[in-house]
């Protein structure tokens, strides 16, 4: 049946390996707390049509946990999950201030929405190799997907009219074949070194299709359409290859830092060059 809460946690969960099938059931809280705590390892919430009003949705602190085909509406956090190893997908987090957070290495989420949450759509935080990809990001007020630890992999999302579309921190991450349209400030922001950004489709960014503030950067074979610049690439030794770019209302590619490289792109159409 449905729970409405009334201590600081709705469920909490303790033993190893529970699965937690909601069946189309609801969790509902006054606006504090958290819906389902879990704390152990090895086990699975599924299928709660609404887990809302709460400061935390979802709080996972074992490994191997996998959360699937459930919805986060008006929470704080709508997932945090802090143990390795978690799988996260068929999510939808809407309307929170947070979508998800992911601090855990060897997390994948993968196949959710996260649209409408009022700060960012999916956050991961000192993770390593954490996998995103084939989710919509969409709408979300400060930007779409931040990620921090290092070897991650963004991946085949669409990432729709958020602030920033991807920011990556992350050294050594792949950012791949994802469509970025319409998003208020960058389409991709990175600062993190021995990263490759190959394959994106980015549009109609208010700023920045994409900016690399890193080095050792590569950015291969990406299609970028009125931005005011297509690409802009600060740091050393940084690779822009094989990159078609138009309509930008400023610059098709910039580059300033030491022995870098720009090769076999197709700039046209942009205002000065």
């Amino acid at each position: 049946s449905d729970v409405t809460a009334v201590n600081s946690a709705a469920i909490t969960i303790t033993a190893p390996d529970v699965l937690m099938d909601g069946e189309g059931h609801t969790i509902t809280g006054t606006g504090s707390g958290t819906g389902i705590m879990l704390k152990n390892t090895g086990s699975t919430i599924a299928n709660f049509s609404r887990i809302s009003y709460f400061t935390t949705g979802l709080n996972s602190t074992g490994e191997g946990a996998i959360i699937r085909n459930s919805s986060f509406t008006g929470n704080y956090y709508g997932i945090r999950s802090y143990g390795n190893s978690t799988v996260i997908t068929g999510i939808i987090a809407d309307e929170n201030t947070e979508g998800i957070d992911a601090y855990g290495s060897y997390t994948s989420i993968h196949d959710s929405v996260t649209r409408n949450n009022l700060d960012l759509g999916i956050t991961t935080l000192r993770g390593k190799q954490i996998s995103i990809r084939n989710n919509l990001v969409e709408n979300n007020t400060y930007g779409a997907i931040l990620i921090l630890g290092p070897e991650n992999n963004i991946r085949n999302n669409t990432i729709l009219s958020n602030g920033d579309g991807i920011e990556s921190v992350a050294e050594e991450g792949l950012i791949i074949d994802n469509i970025i349209s319409s998003n208020r400030y960058d389409g991709i922001w990175s600062i993190g070194n021995n990263t490759t950004i190959s394959g994106n489709t980015v549009t109609d960014s208010s700023e920045h299709g994409i900016f690399s503030q890193a080095v050792r950067v590569v950015i291969e074979g990406n299609s970028l359409q009125s931005n005011p610049q297509g690409i802009n690439a600060t740091g050393y030794n940084s690779i822009v290859t094989g990159n078609n770019i138009l309509d930008s209302s400023d610059v098709g590619i910039i580059m300033s830092g030491a022995n870098s490289l720009a090769s076999g792109n197709r700039v046209y159409n942009n205002t000065y060059g």
